[in-house]
């Protein structure tokens, strides 16, 4: 997998190591996750033409996935919950034509608004910009990793 910093350095095609031997943290993309964007803002385009509703409900998760594994890397707890609030949130905005596709856009890009200022918050928050809203973090890292090699050291 190829992994950028914020700063936009090539960190190189990575080995299929432990997260806990590997410090990268920032902006990252993989060649599946441009894949998937491709197929995604192709598939939005092509359901485009037909209902401009499909197109948004293919390209806010789309997006979003994006937004939380690449850009912010927020943890999987906080994609359910955004999932979960999307899912619910279509479900009205489909079977019971509540509210508009700007309504839906605007709401569940709210709710992704306060899970990654909330993620920013994080002792361990290591996504874009993570130099200047976490500058503990290397810190951080180097006491987990050594309370982990203390504790691997007592399970030896």
């Amino acid at each position: 997998m190829i992994k950028y910093t914020t700063a936009g350095f090539f960190k190189g095609p990575l080995m299929q190591t432990s997260s806990k031997e590997q410090f990268l943290p920032g902006f990252r993309i993989s060649i599946v996750d441009a894949l998937v964007l491709v197929a995604g803002t192709a598939g939005a385009a092509f359901l485009r033409s037909e209902s401009a509703d499909a197109a948004v409900l293919l390209a806010m998760p789309v997006l979003h996935f994006f937004l939380f594994c690449n850009v912010f890397r927020i943890k999987r707890r906080k994609e359910l919950v955004w999932a979960a609030i999307f899912v619910i949130s279509s479900a009205f905005f489909i079977v019971y034509q509540m509210f508009s596709e700007v309504f839906l856009i605007i709401a569940n890009f709210l709710v992704a608004a306060i899970l990654i200022a909330l993620e920013t918050r994080e002792p361990d928050y290591h996504g874009i910009f993570w130099q200047n809203i976490n500058p503990g973090l290397e810190q951080w890292w180097e006491n987990r990793s050594e309370s982990s090699a203390r504790t691997d050291q007592r399970q030896a």
